[in-house]
Parts: C-alpha cells; structure tokens; sequence
C-alpha cells in the first residue's frame, strides 16, 4: 500500500513539481499545501504517513512547523526539502530526531523524482506506522537488581572489536543484561536507574567482569584469545580498592591485565576527579588499558585526553555511522583522528553499520572498528560460533554483510 503524503511550500510550483512525480510514480493519496497553518488544519482532518515541507517558508517557518508537529500524538515521517545551506538542512534534520519524530532525509533543491523516491521507499509499511507502539519497559528496582545479583542472573552478551589492518577479531566489548524471575533478558535501560542509585554498584561491575572472565579462560579453551573490554561506574572509579578487585580477579583466573581494558565516559570521572585519577593510574601501571569511550560528545573530553593515562579513543557513533555521506561528521571524525594519531593512541570507531563506514574509517586507518555491519552484542556460544565463521572467511567486507 502505497503511503498518504502531504506536500508543505509556499511555492505552488515546487509543491506541484513533487506532486507531479509522485503521482507518475503511482502515488495517489497526495494533498498539497503552501503554508504551515492550512497544513496544520489538513493534520486535523486526516492522519498522513509522510510530510514533505520546506524550511523557507512565510508566517510559519519550516522549523516551527517542526515544533507544532512535534506537539502532536500521530505517527510520521519527515522528509525536508530546501534550498538552504546544508548546515541548516542538517540542523532540521537533528531538530526533527531530537524531537522524536521519524526522519527520512532531506532534499537539496533542485532534487529529481529519484532522490524522492528513495527516501519515500524506506516506508516498506506505512500502515504500520499507525498501529505502532513502542513495547513498554520493564523497570526494575533495586532490591530486585540486588536479587539478580545474588541470583546469578546477571547476562554477559559480548560485542566484537575488528582489527581493521589484520583483519581479525581482537577484542570484545562486554555488555550486561539481567533475567527477570521469567527467564525474560533485560536491557540497560530496565535496571540503568537501579544501578545508578544502589550502594552495590562495585559488585555488579564485578559480577560482569568476574563472568566475562570465566567466559574468556572457556573460550581459549577453544582457541579463542582475545582481550576484554569493561564498563565502569562511577562508584567503581571512586572506590580506592577497585583497582584492587579487578587485578585480583584477573589473576584468578590467569587472565593477564593487559588483555583488559576499562572504559570510561566523562560523566562517570567528574562526580570526584581526583579518586577516578588515583584507581585509573593504579590499573594502567599493572597494564590494564583505559579507553575514553564516547569520545567527541563531552564537553570536557580534550581534558580527559590531559588528565587521564588513556591507551584509546572510542569515536562516538554520532561521527562515524553515515559520515561517509555527512561532511560536518566527516570533518570531526577527521579531526578525532588526527589527534588520536597524534597522540600516540589507538583508534575505535563505534557504529559501524555500513560497508560505507567501514570503507571510511578503513580509508582513515583507523585502528578497530564496532557496530552491527559485524554483528549486534551475542552471548557467549553464539561468539564462538561467529569467531570460528569469520575467522575461516578470507574477506571481512562479504562475511560481514552475512553477518548473524
């Protein structure tokens, strides 16, 4: 079924030219306007699974017509059309993201019935769009996240870091989820709130790390030797005998520190600098590696860089999926990367998602890169599984199209 599309410019050419392609592409459920307001009253009378509008627009511009969609309970998606500078563009396209809104791209004028038709074709389903809903989440509390705990229903799945140069999976980032009492895995976002405001912090840093451990001595059981990646809180970093905890752990189970690395975001050192410092410093004289993850979206991260004794910069997805094709995100991950280069220090490119990225940040060498063109986050069988495929397969790029 073909999506209901209404037209917003003030240009009665330009809004008939879109229509015109549109209808020769088999489009029929079209209606054009040329202001906000009259757009506004047409959004009252019927529901529209696309808007198409223009940003120059009189009495109502295209971004406030952006803040009154946004005020509004339906289901849509967004294409902007405009002459304006492309920063402008792209700052109407963040507006409309932030906002919470479905984008689907925007078009520079002169645009051709091409370019519109591709954006319109990411719409596989525009009655879904309607019926909707996102799946509420289940927050847990505290005194069920520390039930989880002791019940060992901590869930360790393991995201892989590729070795762009060697071609080679050399590391993997671990991520928690918990099992509620039904067996049901948990995201972050189900018990983040509950970690962030419990006194146990420590111990469920330490569980997943424990885990993750015993997972890593299982799987060079197999042949699998990689280094393991941890998020820290900021409790872990205050307390004077984490630093302790962790090279304990690690020598349990002979797991030499430097095949571990903490990462750590600006937020998590700021609460008491001076206590992140000392624990971080402990652990990288025993070799322990320290990564700044996030890297371009604090506003302090060029201090972090100062401060602290780093060994990596994880670029932040928010420069790396798409920069390929975004030229402001292309410029500061270019930027990112010539300071890490400078530094001596080793580059992660997070959300990798296209063979475009991974074509980029490869053209950038850039160290490793992360992201789901290789594969989402994946327990610890099913890593064995895809560690043993791609490490059989002679070309990263096919096997990572193939990817589980």
């Amino acid at each position: 079924m073909k999506p209901s599309i209404l037209v917003v410019d003030d240009y009665d050419i330009i809004s008939g030219s879109v229509e015109l392609m549109l209808r020769h592409a088999e489009h029929d459920d079209i209606i054009t306007v040329n202001n906000g307001f009259d757009a506004m009253r047409i959004l009252n009378q019927k529901p529209f699974d696309v808007i198409i509008l223009d940003l120059n627009m009189p009495e109502m511009d295209g971004i406030q017509f952006i803040q009154r969609l946004a005020e509004r309970s339906e289901d849509f998606a967004i294409i902007i059309m405009s002459g304006s500078d492309k920063t402008i563009l792209d700052a109407a396209e963040n507006i409309v993201e932030a906002k919470g809104m479905r984008m689907l791209g925007t078009m520079e004028k002169p645009f051709s019935q091409e370019m519109t038709l591709s954006l319109l074709a990411q719409l596989t389903d525009a009655q879904s769009m309607h019926t909707y809903s996102p799946k509420p989440i289940t927050l847990i509390p505290i005194d069920e996240l520390k039930n989880i705990i002791n019940d060992n229903r901590v869930v360790i799945h393991y995201q892989p870091k590729i070795n762009i140069g060697q071609n080679r999976i050399c590391s993997v980032e671990a991520l928690a989820r918990v099992e509620d009492k039904n067996g049901q895995i948990l995201y972050p976002d189900s018990f983040i709130d509950a970690l962030n405001e419990c006194d146990f912090g420590n111990e469920f840093t330490l569980k997943v790390l424990e885990q993750s451990l015993k997972t890593m001595n299982n799987w060079k059981n197999q042949g699998i030797n990689v280094n393991l990646a941890l998020n820290v809180t900021s409790d872990d970093l205050n307390d004077p005998t984490f630093a302790d905890d962790v090279l304990i752990l690690a020598a349990e189970h002979k797991i030499p520190p430097h095949q571990l690395e903490i990462e750590v975001t600006e937020y998590k050192i700021l609460s008491n600098l001076g206590s992140a410092l000392a624990t971080l410093a402990r652990l990288r004289m025993k070799g322990v590696a320290i990564a700044i993850d996030d890297f371009g979206i604090g506003s302090s991260t060029l201090q972090q860089i100062k401060q602290l004794p780093c060994t990596t910069l994880k670029i932040d997805k928010l420069f790396v999926t798409d920069a390929f094709k975004n030229s402001r995100s292309r410029s500061i991950l270019n930027s990112c990367v010539a300071l890490g280069k400078s530094l001596n220090l080793e580059l992660v490119a997070e959300g990798v998602e296209s063979e475009d990225d991974l074509s980029l940040i490869s053209l950038l060498n850039i160290d490793m890169a992360q992201g789901w063109y290789f594969t989402k986050a994946i327990d610890a069988d099913k890593f064995i599984d895809y560690y043993q495929q791609y490490s059989n397969h002679g070309d990263m790029a096919k096997y990572a199209v193939n990817k589980q």
